[in-house]
């Protein structure tokens, strides 16, 4: 399941670099699905990898300008970003890296 996950996330992320995801595929689908990866609980090995990497995904949508709508963005995308960015592992990474 870890490495079919892992594999399902580096796919998400090659096609978005690839302009093949539709924008309201991505904001009804894709990214919902993602922060929902991000906020499962579990103990899989690499589960914290898994959410480092998704959070990759997630800042590429952004910082792409892949959506538009920058209304949705406010409304959906930063609620659920500023949740995660309080996650533990994003503090030990910030930490790690100073």
């Amino acid at each position: 399941l870890f490495q079919t996950s892992n594999r399902a996330v580096f796919g998400v992320g090659v096609l978005l670099e690839r302009g093949l995801i539709p924008q309201d595929a991505l904001r009804n689908q894709i990214i919902p699905i993602l922060f929902d990866l991000i906020e499962s609980k579990g103990d899989d090995p690499g589960m914290e990898d898994r959410r480092v990497e998704i959070a990759a995904v997630l800042c590429r949508v952004v910082s792409s300008g892949m959506i538009t709508d920058k209304r949705w963005l406010f409304d959906n995308f930063i609620a659920d970003y500023s949740r995660f960015l309080e996650h533990h592992v994003v503090h030990i990474r910030k930490v790690g890296a100073r």
